[in-house]
């Protein structure tokens, strides 16, 4: 009897361990799954605090603020006639811009991306356009945000 619960134990120990290792092996081949927790958080604020914490330089690092610009945009503008809200708040701010481009994305037809440097931080900005949902004749309707985030200390 006493050798019947050793082996039983010894059988029960072997196989949670073989599937200990085969769950193991699995987890270092999936991919990482959606959401990816090592994206930065985004919070949704108002342009009124977007302005407060740019030039207040209070946002915190790694932090992702999104501003709705607009919910509804039937038309997407000419590049060179598309204006930021953010830029001039950053300009007033005595933010320098050292980098920008602009181009269209998977998510939506464009994309406008801006740096910033003041004192040893930096500044990344996003303007984009994406599509929200379908309206009824089969077109999409787009909005319009603006993110920022400061890239560290």
């Amino acid at each position: 009897m006493r050798k019947a619960i050793i082996l039983a134990g010894f059988v029960l120990c072997a196989t949670f361990s073989s599937v200990a290792q085969h769950t193991a092996s699995e987890q270092t081949i999936k991919p990482v799954p959606y959401p990816d927790f090592n994206a930065p958080k985004v919070q949704r604020i108002t342009k009124r605090q977007a302005i407060q914490l740019i030039s207040s330089n209070t946002a915190i690092p790694h932090t992702r603020y999104e501003i709705l610009i607009n919910a509804r945009v039937d038309v997407l503008p000419a590049l060179k006639d598309d204006r930021s809200f953010l830029k001039p708040v950053f300009s007033r701010a005595k933010w320098e811009m050292i980098d920008w481009g602009s181009g269209n994305f998977e998510g939506g037809p464009r994309f406008s991306s801006m740096e910033f440097y003041k004192a040893g931080k930096y500044y990344a900005m996003f303007r984009k356009y994406s599509y929200s949902s379908k309206a009824k004749n089969g077109d999409y309707n787009m909005r319009l945000t603006e993110e920022f985030e400061l890239m560290g200390n």
